[in-house]
């Protein structure tokens, strides 16, 4: 990842941006991070999150909420598309969260892609339950936290794992408005 031209094309932005439109893993970590600390060291203005994405690595994804929440400038959250899974999570880290009218949000338990090798082992079954549940917690507290909704609610509406329309996020309370 060429960070310096990263750091050329936020420079010529009246408004930085950053797109979220890829798997949210490590690579995607590791852009944001690197994009919101430049920032930071130039007053961290307010910028534009984009999002277009189906989510990714649950601890990934948690970074990127958390180093987005830690930003010093106001931070607009906007779905251009999509924001499934841990997307919909980081959207959550914003100031302000918006959706166009024809974008989709999907909450959803979180789940992980696991080696059978890994299920063969108790020790090792019981450890991959163990950080899932811890994970799950941290997404649950994270959507009750933004949108009012009970922990029962938030479970539920997980369970379905069926995308909301704009409309019906907005109501839901997963964005501010609709654009």
């Amino acid at each position: 990842m060429n960070f310096d031209k990263i750091r050329e094309e936020l420079l010529l932005l009246d408004k930085p941006q950053l797109l979220i439109v890829n798997e949210t893993n490590i690579d995607e970590y590791c852009y944001v991070a690197k994009s919101l600390e430049f920032l930071n060291t130039r007053n961290s203005p307010d910028i534009i999150i984009k999002i277009d994405s189906c989510g990714g690595n649950v601890r990934a994804s948690l970074n990127i909420y958390d180093a987005i929440r830690l930003y010093g400038g106001k931070k607009q959250g906007i779905v251009a598309s999509k924001a499934s899974s841990m997307a919909a999570v980081i959207l959550q880290a914003c100031d302000e969260r918006c959706c166009t009218k024809h974008g989709h949000i999907l909450i959803h338990h979180v789940n992980l892609s696991i080696d059978l090798c890994h299920l063969q082992s108790k020790t090792k079954r019981d450890q991959i339950i163990e950080e899932m549940e811890l994970e799950q917690e941290s997404v649950f507290k994270i959507l009750t936290a933004k949108t009012g909704k009970n922990r029962s609610i938030i479970k539920a509406t997980c369970a379905r794992n069926k995308a909301m329309t704009a409309e019906e996020a907005l109501r839901f309370g997963l964005i501010d408005k609709i654009i």
